[in-house]
């Protein structure tokens, strides 16, 4: 499924109605806010979900397979992706993202979710909730209890023992998967990101260094 605002935009990408892509594919109309979108395609396909976001360029079947599989082995009814700011800042250094801190790293947003159960539709409403408030992570904590405002704000927990926190606090099992490489947290938000995923996709390609 393809969630986007208008959808005649697809009239513009004919690979899109040739083979193999023809006719694998539904197009949504996308809601006010991501959580409503995702809830309505949750409601129409049920899980398992996978969701990612279309700025996602650098999103390749490695990042699936080992996102996918730390989902499976932690027996989540949802879980995102997450990428460690130690892992971020060794390969690019100058690249600017929004960190949550724990006692153990710092991790910045992978784009990627995993609606694994049926229960993981507490997770979206809950998500509904607070999303106003995903660029303030001390707003974030809040919205999870006392307890984990203050593990959070004093870096006391590490991510897996946010984790524990989260889980217990929505009352389903919620997993960080943490992702090996740099790149799934490297989204397209501001020209600074398009330049370094073009750097990025040049480099792959022979052409260049990342910068």
């Amino acid at each position: 499924m393809v969630s986007l605002d208008d959808p005649a935009i697809l009239d513009q990408v004919p690979e899109l109605s040739a083979p193999p892509l023809a006719g694998r594919f539904t197009v949504l109309v996308s809601s006010a806010s991501l959580s409503q979108s995702v809830a309505d395609a949750f409601g129409r396909a049920g899980p398992p979900l996978l969701v990612t976001t279309a700025d996602h360029a650098l999103l390749d079947p490695a990042m699936l397979a080992h996102f996918l599989e730390g989902a499976e082995r932690a027996g989540a009814d949802a879980a995102f992706g997450v990428a460690g700011a130690s892992t971020i800042r060794a390969t690019y250094p100058d690249t600017r993202r929004t960190f949550l801190r724990f006692r153990d790293d710092g991790y910045s947003g992978a784009n990627l979710f995993l609606l694994r159960t049926a229960a993981a539709a507490r997770g979206i409403d809950f998500w509904r909730r607070i999303e106003r408030d995903r660029k303030a992570p001390w707003r974030l904590a809040r919205a999870f209890g006392p307890v984990l405002m203050v593990a959070y704000l004093l870096r006391l927990a590490t991510l897996a023992q946010a984790m524990a926190l989260v889980s217990r606090r929505m009352g389903i099992r919620v997993a960080a998967v943490v992702m090996p490489t740099a790149e799934a947290a490297i989204d397209v938000d501001k020209p600074a990101d398009l330049d370094l995923v073009e750097s990025i996709l040049g480099h792959r390609n022979g052409v260049g260094r990342p910068a």
